[in-house]
């Protein structure tokens, strides 16, 4: 049995709060090729409710990669598909989930990593000399 914290929601990365909060999703983590006539030679993740084997407690990752295991868990990347309506082409949307096997090493580990946040501001970015768009100590010349 794994534990699943989705650190995207349909794209966008979700705050620190809400990853260290509910919801958790668990569940048998099966990671496998995927249907070669549909998506050709690529792997799928897929998170399994094993009540009902044959249901998905989340949408499946397509493309998926294992990127990092460390301290009880997993990072696993890829493509979540949503459809929009009956006839419409499915909408891609890049997520990440951290897998954890162990609950306890996995949050802990999560809280030290430092999951990065929807509002795009970094600690390291708050003493800062200079602006992206200008260079470091360069007098400015008016004329």
């Amino acid at each position: 049995m794994a534990t699943i914290v989705l650190l995207r929601n349909r794209g966008a990365w979700r705050t620190r709060s809400q990853v260290m909060g509910p919801p958790r999703f668990v569940g048998e983590f099966v990671f496998e090729p995927a249907d070669p006539q549909m998506w050709g030679r690529t792997m799928q993740a897929r998170l399994i409710d094993p009540a009902r084997p044959d249901h998905d407690l989340l949408n499946p990752l397509r493309n998926a990669r294992i990127l990092q295991a460390r301290e009880g868990g997993q990072f696993v990347k890829g493509m979540e598909y949503f459809h929009r309506g009956a006839k419409s082409k499915p909408e891609g949307r890049r997520q990440l989930w951290w897998c954890m096997f162990e609950l306890e090493r996995g949050m802990a580990a999560l809280a030290r990593m430092n999951a990065r946040s929807s509002t795009g501001f970094h600690p390291n970015d708050d003493d800062a000399d200079s602006w992206p768009d200008e260079e470091p100590n360069t007098p400015t010349i008016h004329p």
